[in-house]
């Protein structure tokens, strides 16, 4: 759905913060009436200045909509998730999975058509998804995992740990990618315990788990050691598969294989962790690009890495559907 979309191409924009002040102009283009009420609501809930049209009343379907926000990149995202929720109730809920360090809350939104019965679902820490799989499954998504550190893309576009702090120590945070039970780490950030909380108490239903990071056009299945995972032969088909879909639209190319001999050797991680556990299809992306721009990608290349990558998304989420366990 491309509201669904659109969400995601506002989670890319503000975070390609290339100035630290966090100043920002955003380019909208409303296809849908759904778009355009979306947009509405956006004024109506945060400060918003239109340069283009002059006013939101003015916003119409298929113009460009230029808007310049303030550098409050967790307050966008909060708003876009409230006006999310709120819009869409019949299929998209929210819900607090904790706090972090400091104390910010971790939202994360179900999507998924209501049901009487349980359904299958699949766990992202990213923003782009696949509607029409809805009906059969849940897709829960943490647009923001790391909510302390992406705080400090005013002061520090490049941060990339959490904020807490230890006794005795003048370090600030632990990279949350190398903070999962997988190989030797324990959960000692408050933000890892937190999605491994709530994914442990829903293990029962999450058939799939996708971490989606930047950048080197990668799709990693299992492993963080160099011993291949038992199910290695089926996770590389449906990555190369994936890896295909998302070739297909703009020819933009990625590479498959366990991260361990791909890229390197790295205890820690989310997807891995998850396939410990027992959750059988666990995937990294590494999106745009190999390192021309690395984490500072142009705003152009925003849409085409969201819908690409939408593409691949969508067919591991049927690949799962139809290979349940």
């Amino acid at each position: 759905m491309k509201v669904l979309l659109l969400l995601g191409l506002v989670a890319f924009a503000s975070a390609d913060n290339t100035r630290f002040e966090g100043e920002k102009v955003f380019r909208l283009k409303p296809v849908l009436d759904e778009h355009v009420t979306l947009i509405k609501d956006l004024a109506n809930s945060i400060e918003v200045d239109f340069w283009r049209p002059e006013n939101a009343e003015l916003v119409t379907i298929d113009i460009d909509v230029d808007i310049h926000v303030p550098a409050m990149y967790l307050d966008i995202v909060q708003s876009w998730i409230n006006s999310m929720a709120s819009s869409n109730s019949e299929l998209i809920s929210k819900q607090t999975i904790g706090n972090s360090y400091e104390g910010r809350p971790m939202t994360l939104l179900k999507l998924g058509k209501k049901s009487s019965s349980v359904k299958p679902a699949i766990f992202m820490d990213c923003g782009i998804h696949a509607r029409d799989l809805l009906n059969e499954m849940d897709v829960y998504v943490l647009p923001v995992l790391n909510v302390d550190g992406s705080d400090t893309h005013k002061s520090n576009r490049m941060w990339r740990k959490t904020r807490s702090r230890k006794s005795g120590s003048s370090c600030i945070g632990a990279d949350p990618n190398r903070n999962f039970n997988a190989g030797w780490c324990t959960e000692s950030e408050i933000e890892a315990k937190n999605v491994a909380d709530f994914i442990r108490r829903n293990k029962s239903t999450i058939k799939a788990y996708i971490t989606v990071h930047s950048y080197s056009q990668l799709l990693l299945p299992y492993a963080y050691t160099f011993e291949l995972a038992a199910t290695h032969s089926e996770l590389m088909k449906v990555a190369e598969g994936a890896s295909a879909a998302l070739r297909s639209l703009y020819g933009t190319r990625y590479t498959s294989g366990p991260a361990a001999a791909t890229i390197y050797p790295a205890a820690g991680g989310s997807d891995d962790w998850a396939y410990d556990l027992g959750v059988k299809y666990s995937y990294t992306f590494e999106l745009r690009d190999t390192g021309r721009y690395g984490f500072l990608l142009p705003e152009s290349q925003i849409k085409p890495t969201c819908e690409e990558t939408m593409l691949a998304v969508k067919y591991i989420a049927a690949y799962v559907q139809k290979n349940l366990y």
